[in-house]
Order: structure tokens, then sequence, then C-alpha cells
């Protein structure tokens, strides 16, 4: 058996409405592993994957060319996307994903901007909790961004996941959030929507390493 997502179409549809997604939720909570299944969801469409993790067929090192029809994944990168670090330049940048075809995903334990929170998502309970079953069945709810879920004044529903361990094998998030990758992707993503200015992505970049190329890993 596959991956199966349940009830979530309209889900997907929303996916690539919104397309600034915030998974929210605590640490080992499945966040990555339902970003990388939208990732390799809108893979089957044409889309390109960008990471700053390991995800198999992913770019990891992307040139601003990369950033046209591709789903960006920026896994627990709070660091750089809360209201305190977060750039004006990049931020502005998000206001123009559909032009250049860009759905991002941000699986983060922390809160992010609010200006990137379009489309809410967490996992709400585990039904393999409750019942011996020989597979995890994860229930979602998703709401309309930026603010916390209401049920009396948030547009919101919800989906089941059933994930396989295959899909588990094909990410590893060890080396998530603020570290060279992610700031190479963020920096590639700016110059690409954006006219570069020098501010603390270039400085950190300096700082992380000394010979860093586009395209290239050590």
């Amino acid at each position: 058996m596959g991956n199966v997502l349940i009830l979530g179409e309209l889900f997907i549809e929303y996916v690539k409405q919104y397309r600034s997604i915030w998974i929210t939720g605590r640490l080992g909570g499945g966040k990555t592993a339902l970003a990388t299944y939208i990732a390799y969801v809108l893979a089957k469409e044409g889309y390109k994957i960008i990471s700053n993790i390991r995800i198999d067929g992913a770019i990891r090192l992307p040139k601003p060319e990369d950033f046209s029809r591709a789903v960006v994944i920026l896994d627990e990168a709070a660091d750089f996307l809360d209201a305190y670090e977060f750039r004006n330049e990049l931020l502005a940048a998000f206001k123009y994903l559909r032009h250049f075809d860009l759905v991002c995903l941000f699986p983060c334990a922390d809160k992010i901007h609010s200006r990137l929170r379009k489309l809410i998502v967490e996992r709400v309970f585990r039904l393999e909790a409750l019942l011996p079953l020989p597979f995890p069945i994860w229930i979602y709810r998703y709401w309309i961004g930026p603010g916390s879920f209401s049920r009396a004044t948030s547009i919101y529903s919800y989906f089941a996941f059933i994930p396989t361990p295959r899909l588990f094998k094909s990410y590893d998030s060890t080396h998530g959030g603020r570290g060279v990758t992610t700031l190479h992707v963020m920096k590639a993503m700016r110059e690409a929507i954006v006219v570069p200015s020098d501010n603390i992505l270039d400085k950190e970049l300096i700082l992380a390493s000394e010979d860093i190329s586009y395209g290239s890993v050590d």
C-alpha cells in the first residue's frame, strides 16, 4: 500500500492556492513526513522539489533559476522565519509566489512570521494510539491563517494521512534548521525573486562557509 490521503483533495487544492503553508506541531509530530508527501504529490504535476534537508529527488543547494514551478521545504527554519529575524526584502518576496509558481512548506515547531501563515495545518490525533492498527493513521486539521485555530471564527476542515515506511526512509530531517543549507536555499530564493542587498543572510553564509558555491555540497 502506498501513502494515502483520505479526504485530502481539497487540502491539496488549498496548498496550491495559498502557497505558503505552516505545518505546525511538536517535534517528532509528523510535520516533515506530511511536507515530503505534499512535495511528492506536486512533483507529479511537474514541480521541482527544493529543500534544506535531504529528501530523495530534491535539490538541496539550488541556483536562483531553480525557483520556478517548485515546491520549497524549509524544515525547522523558524530562526529565519519568525518576526524577529526575518528580513524585509525576503519577506516581501513571498508576495510573488504565484508569479514564480512556487509553493512553500514550513514544517516548524516554532511559530513563523504571520505573513507566511496563509494556510496552517497540524496533526490532532493518532488513530493507532487508540486502536491496535498495523500502520499509522494520522488525523490533521487545517485552516486559513494567520491566527490560531478557533471553531467560532476559522474556516477549517480535516483529512487523514496514512504514511508508509518508504516515505520515512525518503528524507532525513537531522540537519534542518539554522545551517548552511538553509542559508543557501534562502539566499538563492531571495536572489531569484528580489534584488539582492547586504543583509544577515550574506554575512552568515560567509561565516558558515568560506567556500560555498551553487550546485555543490560538501
